[in-house]
């Protein structure tokens, strides 16, 4: 509605026309929460995380370059089997890695083997957040697993905050030592981070820091209803070529817009209010509370909320969520198995009219 309300007046209606086709996807949420059935939850929950169980595996095995029959795997992104980026890859792990933690802690009932699977696979999921190229995965794992404690022990939230952040620490710490990639990457972004005191934008973090950077001239101007649908893209790169001296910051943030009606700021909250104004910024924010507050009486699809929303909600301060389709169609996805089915919604209206 954002796109289509927004097109009125807008300069490039070819970004907007493009993404009213590409989003259609989003509806595919209603057919689920309409017809998915209670018992098949648990079951297809299960298919997912045994799904990235198995990708986590492959994600070893090209590690260690071992090759495996008939499976294709992708090429360009590391150890990230299937998936088009080790973005998309870390999100859905780290999703995975807070179900797993959550049922660690909660389900009192697991026999011994239930209880040694999850414990490996959190071992093995863990390390293997760390052996991907994504940094902002690396923060996203804090971020489930802090969720589910805070969730879990809201009542002693002090006293979990900081349990929970001395032992991510420790863990941060161990890979750091023992992951070259680990500490490669995050060498690399302190370094980006210094060069950003001298307004250095010609990295990989400071190409994020510039959009936002050169965002508040846009925001400022057009705080309520913003520029319109898709000319976010020509105004801050008419904003960069006035403002910015260096060539090097110009080049590499011109880059990372190239792709024309699929162009983005890297960043859902920053497309968002550039385009739509504080109003459309509202209205993405609206689907975390909506999460948040949804009266779901069973725990485990309630935790699944509120990883799925600490996870989503950070992951789209650095990347365009809707934009890519594998991210959006497993937050919409899940988000569709957490609410109330039908036969649920029926039963309570049964006994409220009783």
């Amino acid at each position: 509605m954002l796109y289509l309300i927004w097109m009125v007046g807008s300069e490039n209606t070819d970004m907007a026309l493009f993404r009213l086709h590409d989003y259609k996807f989003i509806f595919g949420i209603i057919i689920i929460a309409m017809t998915v059935q209670k018992e098949f939850i648990g079951k297809i929950l299960t298919g997912f995380m045994l799904g990235m169980f198995m990708s986590e595996l492959l994600s070893y095995a090209m590690s260690f370059q071992l090759k495996i029959p008939i499976v294709k795997l992708t090429e360009g992104m590391g150890s990230v089997p299937f998936m088009e980026s080790y973005t998309d890859y870390a999100t859905a792990l780290s999703i995975a890695l807070g179900v797993i933690f959550y049922n660690l802690l909660s389900k009192y009932t697991l026999t011994i083997y239930q209880k040694s699977f999850y414990l490996f696979f959190f071992f093995t999921a863990s390390l293997n957040i760390f052996i991907v190229a994504s940094r902002i995965g690396y923060l996203l794992y804090a971020v489930a697993i802090l969720s589910v404690l805070i969730f879990m022990y809201k009542k002693q939230f002090v006293k979990i905050l900081i349990a929970g952040t001395l032992l991510i620490t420790f863990g941060y710490t161990l890979a750091y030592s023992v992951s070259d990639l680990f500490k490669q990457r995050t060498t690399a972004l302190y370094h980006d981070t210094i060069l950003l005191s001298n307004n250095d934008f010609s990295t990989s973090a400071g190409t994020r820091a510039g959009y936002y950077y050169y965002s508040i001239e846009i925001i400022k101007n057009n705080f309520l209803f913003g520029v319109g649908a898709g000319d976010h893209i020509p105004e801050i790169k008419q904003i960069i070529l006035d403002q910015d001296p260096s060539p090097a910051n110009i080049d590499n943030l011109f880059f990372n817009i190239r792709n024309g009606v699929n162009a983005s700021l890297h960043s859902e909250l920053l497309d968002d209010i550039t385009q739509f104004g504080i109003i459309g910024l509202l209205v993405f924010l609206n689907i975390f509370y909506q999460l948040l507050t949804y009266k779901q009486p069973d725990r485990d699809r309630k935790n699944l909320q509120i990883v799925l929303v600490a996870t989503i909600f950070i992951l789209s301060t650095a990347t365009n969520i809707f934009n890519s389709d594998f991210i959006a169609r497993i937050f919409l996805f899940l988000s569709a198995l957490s609410l109330m089915t039908f036969e649920e919604r029926k039963i309570i209206m049964q006994n409220k009219s009783i």
